[in-house]
């Protein structure tokens, strides 16, 4: 009884909500940096988010530039060990 009316999981936004806007034209978020130009590309659209405005955590590009932000922290730590 508890999945009677439940929207398949593609329906739903990360909060759970439904998503109403078809998604098959929305780009995808870049991967993890596989190599070193996948790592500065990375780093370029990091630069570029924060100078947008997304410092500010309730910019509405702030949670892009923390994605951003971890896959370069995945790949520092790595490839590039302190």
């Amino acid at each position: 009884m508890g999945d009677i009316g439940r929207l398949p999981s593609e329906n739903l936004d990360l909060h759970g909500n439904r998503n109403l806007l078809p998604n098959h034209n929305m780009p995808s978020l870049p991967p993890c940096p596989a190599n070193e130009a996948d790592y500065q590309a990375t780093v370029e659209a990091l630069d570029a988010v924060l100078d947008a405005g997304s410092a500010d955590e309730t910019h509405l590009l702030a949670s892009l530039a923390d994605y951003l932000g971890n896959l370069v922290e995945a790949y520092e730590a790595e490839h590039h060990p302190v």
